[in-house]
């Protein structure tokens, strides 16, 4: 009669102990499902951007390095010297948190917008050949920034923060 108990307790225990596994699994499931969802989809955000830039003829393939789902380069450089090219980097470049990359060269930006401070996996930031006078404070948020080309601009001053640049190897601005 005890083994039957025993055995009884263990397997209400190892039961209850499965149940519970499933529970967990099905809230890790829904949770995942549910920062997916909270992700903003990379290929609609640089669809997007191309169409603000009027890049619309542009495919995102042309402009975007993409690794496991998330772009970590973009390229919105004017390649047609006809043209002047994009004139501000879109607000929408703030959802793309993995990127690692950003060449905007030979374009007419004026400015590096406060968007640039969400782009905190940054490591190459191009902007070479536009009409830059103003660098937003938020860069000194990029704090991966390796590489910062802003040559040929009209850089009259720069931001005191870009001091919390540790990793910054180059900085090109003649």
């Amino acid at each position: 009669m005890f083994k039957v108990i025993i055995l009884a307790i263990i397997f209400s225990l190892c039961t209850g102990f499965a149940q519970n596994q499933n529970e967990q699994n099905n809230q890790e499931e829904t949770a995942d499902s549910t920062i997916n969802k909270s992700q903003p989809d990379d290929q609609s955000v640089v669809k997007s951007i191309l169409d603000q830039c009027g890049l619309s003829d542009a495919s995102i393939e042309d402009v975007a390095e993409i690794e496991n789902g998330r772009v970590v380069s973009l390229d919105l450089s004017n390649n047609d010297f006809t043209k002047d090219g994009i004139d501000k980097i879109p607000s929408e470049i703030s959802k793309l948190t993995a990127l690692q990359k950003l060449t905007c060269n030979n374009n007419v930006i004026s400015e590096i917008p406060d968007e640039i401070g969400s782009l905190t996996e940054l490591k190459q930031l191009i902007l070479q050949s536009n009409r830059i006078t103003d660098i937003s404070p938020e860069i000194g948020k990029c704090v991966k920034i390796e590489d910062l080309d802003l040559r040929h601009n009209q850089l009259s001053h720069i931001p005191d923060e870009m001091g919390s640049l540790k990793e910054l190897r180059r900085l090109w601005l003649w």
